[in-house]
C-alpha cells in the first residue's frame, strides 16, 4: 500500500517571491497551494493571530483543540436541528472591513495601521483572480473567525435567551434544541429561523439555502459537520465525510509542497476515528479503508504517531 503514496519529485526550487498555485480539485472545487515562501508568510501572520488570544465561545472550526467531533459534542442530546451553510463563505469576506476589525481587536503590531494590516492581507491572503479570503491559506481559517467574531456574538446572546446550542465550523452553522426547551416550543420553528436569518443578513453575509435543512433527531439520524449522530445518540462519521477525507489525505501527500502536512491531517484523522469507535458496532468498510489508509501515511511518514499492534 506504500506505493501509493510516492511523492513526485521536486522540478526545482519554487519561485523567489512568495506564491500561490491554483489547483482545481475533481469537483470543479478552487483551492491554492502556497510555494515555500508564502507559505512562511502565512504562517507568521497565523503566529501573530494566535498571539492575541482572542476566545471564540462559539467558533470550532480553525481552533486550536477542536476537531468535527468536538462540534458535534455540543448538540449531543438535544432532538430539533436546523443547520444553515454560508455561501461562498471566504469570498464574502471584505478585508478592509477585516483589517478594523483585526486593528479593533488589538492587532496593532508588528503590522500598524489598519491600512499597512489591511496591505498585508491583500498581498498574502486573497485569492490572485479573486477577492475576500484565499482557500488553502494556514492563517484563514483564524482570519475567517475573526471576521465572524461579532456575528456569532449577536446569533449566540439571540440562541442563549431561546435555550438553543449554536456553534458554527467555518461555514457550517448549527442550531440545537432539546426536548425542553428553555421558556419557548421545543422545536427551532419558522420565527426562530427567520430571527437567525435576519441578523446573518444584517452581517452581509450570504446563506446557501440548497443546504439548508431543519431535522428532528426522532426522524432519522443528523449528521453535523461530517459527525452522525444517531437516533441512540451514539456518534459515528458519515460515510460522505469518511470518503471526502480518504481522497483528501491522498491528495495532500501527492500534492502538498510538506509532507508535515498530510502527517497532521493523518494524525487528527487517526484521533477521530478512534473517538468514534464502538465497540458493539463493528466498522463499516469505509471507516476501515480510511483507518488503514491514515495508519500507512502515520507509519511512512510520521511512523511515532501511528498506532501499536
Amino acid at each position: 500500500m506504500k506505493d501509493t503514496y510516492k511523492r513526485p519529485e521536486a522540478d526545482g526550487q519554487p519561485p523567489d517571491p512568495p506564491a500561490w498555485q491554483k489547483i482545481i480539485r475533481p469537483d470543479g472545487r478552487v483551492v491554492w497551494a502556497p510555494n515555500r515562501l508564502m507559505k512562511a508568510e502565512q504562517l507568521d501572520l497565523l503566529y501573530n493571530l494566535e498571539a492575541m488570544e482572542v476566545e471564540f465561545e462559539h467558533a470550532t472550526g480553525g481552533i486550536k483543540g477542536s476537531n468535527v467531533l468536538k462540534n458535534a459534542l455540543r448538540h449531543a442530546g438535544n432532538r430539533y436541528f436546523f443547520q444553515l451553510d454560508l455561501q461562498g463563505a471566504y469570498g464574502q469576506v471584505d478585508l478592509s472591513l477585516l483589517a478594523h476589525k483585526l486593528y479593533g481587536l488589538g492587532f496593532q503590531q508588528p503590522f500598524g495601521e489598519p491600512e499597512e494590516i489591511f496591505d498585508r492581507l491583500n498581498d498574502f491572503s486573497r485569492p490572485p483572480d479573486g477577492d475576500g479570503l484565499i482557500q488553502g491559506g494556514a492563517a484563514s481559517p483564524l482570519l475567517f473567525n475573526l471576521y465572524c467574531l461579532d456575528l456569532d456574538i449577536e446569533i449566540g446572546k439571540y440562541c442563549k435567551g431561546q435555550g438553543m446550542i449554536y456553534s458554527r465550523y467555518l461555514d457550517d452553522l448549527t442550531f440545537s434544541s432539546p426536548d425542553h426547551a428553555f421558556r419557548t416550543q421545543d422545536a427551532i420553528g419558522r420565527d426562530k429561523r427567520r430571527t437567525i436569518r435576519d441578523i446573518i443578513v444584517r452581517h452581509n453575509m450570504s446563506i446557501n439555502e440548497s443546504k439548508t435543512r431543519s431535522q428532528d433527531l426522532q426522524r432519522g439520524p443528523v449528521t453535523i459537520t461530517g459527525v452522525q449522530i444517531n437516533v441512540n445518540g451514539k456518534l459515528q462519521l458519515a460515510t460522505r465525510y469518511l470518503r471526502h477525507a480518504r481522497s483528501e489525505l491522498r491528495r495532500m501527500v501527492m500534492e502538498s509542497p510538506d509532507i508535515k502536512d498530510a502527517v497532521q491531517y493523518a494524525s487528527g484523522l487517526n484521533g477521530l476515528l478512534k473517538a468514534v469507535r464502538d465497540p458493539d458496532r463493528p466498522m463499516s468498510e469505509d471507516e476501515v479503508a480510511l483507518y488503514l489508509e491514515v495508519q500507512d501515511v502515520l507509519v511512512t511518514y510520521g511512523a511515532d504517531l501511528a498506532d501499536r499492534f
